[in-house]
């Protein structure tokens, strides 16, 4: 009498089958994140060096460092000035975005119209705010979907968010306490005696964060209306709002939920800390370890401050 052949698997040998591929999947998902996360965690920190290299472009053309925000740069006598913008403006036809800066050139089509606050600007043709340029955005940014105008958010019209601030104490004119009191330095590269690389540029952080009810956070190219602070930067409080965020105050946040971030201060977007544009073109890791005097020093270009050994 012939056996029959058994052709299929029992319950149990295709449980363990299962098991062992689910086992499996446990393990490889971490890695592929992990991966993942160190692929975006490179493209932040190419995006930050292409943004302090054309910062460098930038100064060897005016030889000197484009200001924080709401001001005509670069500086020139009977109506030659260029346009009013901030770094990000700036720096746009030194990152392959000529025909974008153009947009906002007072030479090129820009219009100056008058209101109570002074002057906002015009445009005769679609805003460069509202641009989206890929080297503004990092992959690790949470905040909002990648290219989302802030009008969708916070009925910002037309902006563009960014996951990079501007070092408001390099760009921006401040008192001895570094809370701003004007939109512009006016520093040059040579100027910066705490050295080019012990002082930060750019850092990440949130193009939009929800705890902010009168600033849109992080909006590329324009000046944020409200207590007149100018976005998007860091380590800025402005004078008259006390000390929040300067000193040790303005030490950066490790990832924090969009709705516990703060304008004004970088934010790292991921648990081994925020990523960094130097002014002398080179990106850093600055571990969320860093004492807030550390970071301070990092930040101020003229404090005298010595910063040694890794950060």
């Amino acid at each position: 009498m012939k056996t029959a052949h058994r052709l299929g698997f029992t319950l149990i040998e295709l449980l363990v089958v299962i098991a062992i591929i689910a086992i499996l999947i446990a393990l490889l998902v971490p890695a592929v994140q992990k991966v993942r996360e160190a692929a975006a965690a490179t493209q932040s920190a190419n995006n930050l060096k292409q943004m302090s290299l054309a910062l460098h472009s930038l100064h060897d053309a005016w030889k000197v460092l484009p200001p924080l925000g709401d001001t005509i740069f670069p500086r020139g006598a009977g109506g030659e000035q260029s346009a009013s913008g901030n770094p990000h403006y700036h720096i746009l036809p030194y990152i392959e975005q000529a025909q974008v800066w153009g947009k906002g050139n007072f030479r090129a089509g820009r219009e100056k119209q008058s209101n109570a606050s002074g002057y906002r600007d015009g445009f005769t043709g679609p805003s460069p705010f509202s641009a989206v340029i890929a080297v503004f955005i990092s992959p690790l940014d949470s905040s909002y979907p990648e290219g989302t105008s802030l009008t969708v958010i916070q009925g910002q019209a037309g902006n563009i968010g960014t996951s990079y601030g501007s070092n408001a104490q390099v760009f921006g004119q401040v008192d001895t306490l570094g809370r701003l009191i004007g939109p512009a330095s006016w520093h040059k590269m040579a100027s910066i005696s705490d050295g080019t690389s012990n002082t930060i540029a750019f850092a990440e952080g949130y193009a939009f964060c929800t705890a902010s009810t009168s600033l849109a956070g992080m909006a590329h190219g324009q000046r944020t209306t409200g207590n007149g602070n100018y976005h998007p930067s860091f380590a800025n409080s402005q004078r008259g709002f006390g000390v929040t965020n300067v000193g040790t105050g303005s030490l950066f946040q490790v990832k924090p939920t969009v709705a516990n971030c703060r304008v004004g201060l970088a934010q790292a977007l991921r648990m081994s800390g925020v990523q960094v544009g130097m002014l002398d073109g080179t990106v850093r890791s600055v571990s969320p370890s860093v004492t807030g005097s550390t970071w301070w020093a990092l930040c101020t270009p003229i404090g005298d401050d010595s910063v040694s050994g890794d950060f």
